[in-house]
C-alpha cells in the first residue's frame, strides 16, 4: 500500500503532464453510488478535470466512463466549486490518450 508521501509525489508530477483541453460528456460514479453525468474539461494521461452539478464528495474513488470506453478508476484529487480534478489509478497509454483528445476536442469555451 502506498504511503502519504508517495502519493503526494505521484501528485506533483502528474502536473508536469500534457494536458489538453477536451468536452467529453460522460458520467462518473462514486464507489458504490449511481451514475452522474458530468463534462469532462481536460484531460492528461495521469487524470483529468471536470464540471459537475452534482455534488461529488472530495478525495472519494470514482469511475469516469466515456462514450465506447470502459469505465476508468481514478481519485478526487481537488475540488473548486463545480469544478474537480481526479487522478487515474492507471495512467492512460499515450496512443489512448492521443485518440481520446482527437476525438472530443475542445470547443473553445469553459
Amino acid at each position: 500500500m502506498e504511503d502519504r508521501e508517495t502519493r503526494r509525489a505521484q501528485s506533483a508530477d502528474s502536473r508536469f503532464t500534457r494536458r489538453e483541453e477536451v468536452r467529453i460528456a460522460a458520467e462518473i460514479r462514486e464507489a458504490g453510488g449511481g451514475k452522474t453525468k458530468i463534462d469532462v474539461l481536460d484531460l492528461s494521461v495521469t487524470g483529468f478535470r471536470m464540471h459537475s452539478l452534482a455534488f461529488i464528495n472530495p478525495e472519494s474513488r470514482v469511475y469516469l466512463t466515456m462514450p465506447g470506453m470502459a469505465p476508468l478508476a481514478a481519485q478526487v484529487a481537488w475540488t473548486k466549486g463545480d469544478y474537480y480534478g481526479c487522478h487515474f489509478d492507471n495512467p492512460l497509454y499515450p496512443a489512448v490518450f492521443d485518440h481520446i483528445v482527437s476525438r472530443f476536442p475542445s470547443l473553445g469555451e469553459d
